[in-house]
């Protein structure tokens, strides 16, 4: 279960980085200033196991960089798939053993790097609707859809449609797990 000890130093990251956070006396929820100019709110004392993977996915979502937030440990995306609230992805993305860069859609902004190459080892599909439920957002930001991740040797990556485009340098096979 994600604690307060890592809430803590996921906010001691953000302030390091220069994001602004700040914590009302009466309400003991952060509140983090984004790039994309909206306010993510997490939860000082998190209820459930998967809260730190969903706040880390909505603040990537918003524009904070994989590297401020670190990687998603894969262990959780398996336990949200035995959960229902995720599914192993099928269709138009590259198959296991493709070798892939993940490259910001908007080349203009200077906060997402470029990432690869990496070995496709999984595609994860995460229900939004479900992964968000313990974040204290309104229900207009909360939006029907999945999040694409990707599982690769260097750890999970969230591969947002919109924000991130892939490109598919090659394929290597199929690799051992």
């Amino acid at each position: 279960m994600s604690g307060t000890k890592d809430i803590q130093q996921l906010i001691g990251k953000l302030k390091r980085e220069g994001y602004e956070v700040s914590q009302r006396k009466r309400n003991p929820h952060y509140r983090v200033k984004c790039p994309d100019g909206s306010t993510c709110v997490i939860s000082s004392t998190p209820g459930d196991h998967r809260t730190l993977l969903n706040v880390k996915s909505a603040l990537v979502r918003r524009g904070v960089p994989h590297d401020v937030v670190g990687f998603f440990p894969e262990v959780e995306l398996r336990k949200m798939i035995e959960d229902g609230e995720a599914e192993i992805a099928t269709g138009d993305l590259p198959p296991t053993g493709s070798l892939i860069k993940l490259v910001p859609v908007d080349p203009t902004n200077k906060r997402l790097g470029t990432y690869g190459p990496m070995l496709v080892r999984e595609w994860v599909l995460v229900d939004v609707a479900a992964s968000e439920k313990d974040l204290d957002l309104p229900s207009v930001d909360r939006r029907p859809a999945f999040d694409r991740y990707l599982i690769t040797e260097k750890g999970v990556f969230p591969a947002y449609e919109g924000i991130w485009k892939i490109e598919v340098l090659g394929s290597v096979g199929k690799p051992s797990s």
